[in-house]
């Protein structure tokens, strides 16, 4: 570069979309390019990544990768003591064949209740009565389970529902 200014991390890091031919923002023949990423045809040859990426490598036009960093994904951990409240759309997230609604309930509860500390405020179940049969009713009473009746006038009643409050 003619400058005495580097160019910034975004510009060096290399355009996923540009390797894989799918960037919508690359140069085309009339307009200049509009993606702040690197463009590099030379890197996108290799397979080898730079080994002086990230920490000494400026230069734009490098032969070789300059992937993005990995981010850590940071977890937070539910404060002990705090409070919890499910609200489940059982007609879009139905109940697996080989299972039975109590025992989802049992290990939604040993899972973010018991193992994480956290205290239940309500455990809310929605879904059409006239679409439940009487067997899972009666299971989601043993579990302890709010019901809360939507009518379905049309697919996605529940969620619709849970939009609204």
């Amino acid at each position: 570069m003619a400058s005495n200014t580097f160019p910034s991390t975004t510009q060096l890091t290399d355009c996923r979309f540009f390797y894989n031919g799918s960037c919508k923002n690359e140069a085309t023949n009339n307009n200049a390019k509009k993606c702040n990423f690197r463009h590099c045809e030379i890197a996108k040859q290799t397979e080898n990544k730079c080994l002086q990426w990230p920490n000494e490598c400026k230069n734009v036009d490098c032969n070789y990768r300059h992937p993005a960093e990995k981010k850590q994904n940071i977890v937070t951990q539910p404060q002990p003591g705090g409070l919890i409240t499910f609200f489940w759309d059982i007609e879009n997230c139905p109940v697996p064949r080989d299972c039975d609604a109590f025992e989802v309930i049992q290990r939604v509860r040993d899972l973010f209740v018991h193992k994480s500390g956290l205290r239940e405020d309500a455990f809310n179940c929605y879904y059409d009565t006239k679409m439940i049969s009487d067997f899972m009713r009666q299971h989601l009473m043993l579990g302890n389970v709010n019901t809360i009746d939507v009518p379905q006038f049309n697919k996605a009643g529940a969620a619709l529902h849970l939009q609204r409050h």
